[in-house]
């Protein structure tokens, strides 16, 4: 099947398999699949098993309507195999002996083939070095966590959650189709105004074009301007916006981001929300 782990994809989820989009409208499916192991999933591409018996599947094509959903997997690693690397597989295998239920319960799946992984890890001179296999990641000259990690169970094993928390989050879609579609970000030099807020601190405004390119914010700062986030609220609902750093540099998430929202709410259509990030100072937003 021509989807994958940068789909999503995950063992257990099953999917009524039909000849063409005719017998699919006609609701005759050929029979049941399923992923029936983590190692049957591959970047983009997934070997599916029959569920129930044989599937006979004469056409060199069909159409795969997924009826289940499989189970939820946080994180896929990819550990080189050697006598050095014994301390991350005894933090993995910490990792699975783990029973505690909730939230704060992390699925991670160590792979054979590094392609297939997020993240890849090996020893070095005596520490962890992990590097980003993440696709997304890539993408954009992410390569490797910048900071090597003790050769420590322990340490090794909370890296392995916060790594599992950031991934979780990072490949989470918006429920609301509006979100992505109907509100939008910009990253642009700000200053000044010559109005006010409530408390007295001046209201900024936009003096440059915006710095968001493909999705990538790539600008050398200049510590002498101010730079901000304008937020476009295009619906119909409020909107109240917070942020969260999340750090490509310990893949941990925190809401202490450097520039403070005041909860303004972002009522009816078009409405816009300005962000000041100033350097080393709190700053103050206005809505408008």
């Amino acid at each position: 099947m021509g989807i994958g782990r940068i789909h999503g994809l995950s063992k257990g989820a099953q999917f009524k398999v039909y000849r063409d989009r005719a017998s699919f409208l006609s609701g005759l499916p050929l029979g049941l699949l399923e992923v029936a192991d983590d190692r049957d999933i591959k970047v983009a591409s997934t070997t599916l098993s029959p569920l129930h018996g044989s599937v006979d599947l004469v056409v060199s094509q069909g159409l795969a309507v997924q009826t289940r959903a499989g189970e939820r997997v946080d994180l896929y690693i990819h550990v080189k195999f050697g006598m050095d690397e014994l301390p991350i597989f005894d933090a993995l295998l910490k990792q699975m002996q783990t029973t505690e239920l909730g939230p704060s319960q992390y699925r991670i799946v160590h792979v054979n083939v590094k392609e297939s992984a997020q993240l890849a890890f090996e020893v070095k001179d005596q520490v962890v070095v992990a590097e980003i296999v993440d696709v997304r990641a890539r993408a954009h000259g992410l390569t490797r966590i910048p900071y090597p990690i003790e050769a420590n169970v322990d340490r090794i094993h909370s890296f392995f959650n916060h790594a599992a928390h950031f991934f979780r989050h990072l490949s989470m879609d918006p429920t609301a189709g509006h979100v992505p579609n109907r509100i939008t970000f910009e990253f642009m030099q700000v200053d000044a105004t010559d109005d006010f807020d409530d408390d007295g601190y001046p209201l900024m405004g936009p003096t440059g074009p915006n710095l968001i390119k493909s999705d990538i914010i790539d600008v050398v700062v200049d510590k002498n301007r101010r730079y901000g986030m304008r937020v476009t609220n295009n619906t119909s609902r409020d909107l109240y916006p917070y942020a969260f750093l999340f750090s490509n540099s310990t893949l941990k998430i925190s809401k202490n981001h450097p520039f403070y929202f005041r909860l303004v709410p972002l009522t009816g259509f078009r409405s816009l929300l300005y962000v000041s990030i100033w350097r080393k100072t709190q700053c103050r937003s206005a809505s408008h």
